[in-house]
């Protein structure tokens, strides 16, 4: 196991960079600020890196019904694709039997993309965290 954190409980963002880092596939983890402008910047370079044929890594937050509650859940997912016809998002999920792909709308994205601070490294802000793995 590449990341020590228990099965079901989340992987904090530090381990999956001392991961890439262990592989020799360092990250960069830009965060862009929960606003409109924020979405919109942050769409831009996920853009740039797919066409660059670099996935992208997000942090969404899903409201759901729990134990008769509300209750935010975090999910990690792989952002391997949009098209820009149907304004579509497509991502890799561990989730979901393989393959594991999933596809939203660009305003269901802007929804969910946001984490509270689940890591330790976001210091308890909220903001749309992401992680690009630099090099080959």
């Amino acid at each position: 196991r590449l990341c020590p954190t228990p099965a079901t409980t989340g992987t904090d963002w530090a381990h999956l960079a001392a991961a890439g880092k262990k592989l020799g596939r360092p990250v960069s983890m830009p965060v862009f600020a929960n606003t409109d402008q924020g979405f919109a910047d942050g769409l831009r370079f996920i853009y740039q890196q797919l066409d660059s044929k670099r996935p992208v890594i997000v942090d969404v937050t899903d409201n759901r019904m729990k134990n008769g509650g509300r209750k935010n859940n975090a999910h990690t997912l792989l952002v391997v694709g949009y098209n820009v016809t149907s304004n579509q998002f497509v991502f890799k999920t561990p989730n979901r039997p393989a393959p594991g792909i999933e596809t939203t709308t660009a305003a269901e994205f802007k929804r969910k993309w946001f984490s509270k601070g689940d890591s330790h490294m976001s210091k308890g802000q909220t903001g749309r965290p992401l992680i690009v793995v630099r090099g080959n």
